[in-house]
């Protein structure tokens, strides 16, 4: 037994799995039957079906590990919280853009608009594009 297969869960989940699995179970028997009446000689019915689909498998899919759902849990955890900090950023860099274009209509040259903001000529053109392009 592999305990990383396990998940803890609470005795209702766990109930209402099996439950659902066995409707599934008798779900598929009851239409086997069906289908043994409409069509007794029906591919599906005989139990070659089951292997003829079968891909092969080779050594390294054997020895692959899988990720667990808490590695899974943790990664996509990671990502959202990486996915924030990027639109943070972006906004803040959306917000000097504002600032340095306000400085600049209020008179300000637009080297003192950029150094009083304290962002360069270079990504004041860069970020500049971005919020026109989300913009337009």
């Amino acid at each position: 037994m592999n305990p990383r297969h396990l998940l803890p869960t609470t005795s209702l989940i766990n109930i209402l799995e099996a439950r659902v699995r066995n409707a599934v179970l008798r779900r598929n028997r009851a239409l086997e039957d069906a289908l043994r009446q409409i069509y007794p000689a029906h591919p599906l019915l005989s139990p070659e079906w089951e292997l003829q689909d079968i891909p092969e498998i080779t050594m390294a899919q054997l020895t692959e590990t899988s990720e667990s759902r808490r590695s899974r849990l943790r990664r996509l955890d990671l990502k959202t919280a990486y996915e924030r900090r990027l639109e943070v950023h972006r906004a803040s860099r959306f917000q000097q853009v504002l600032a340095v274009d306000f400085a600049f209509a209020k008179g300000a040259s637009r080297k003192e608009s950029l150094n009083r903001v304290g962002m360069s000529r270079q990504a004041y053109d860069d970020w500049g594009r971005r919020l026109r392009s989300r913009l337009a």
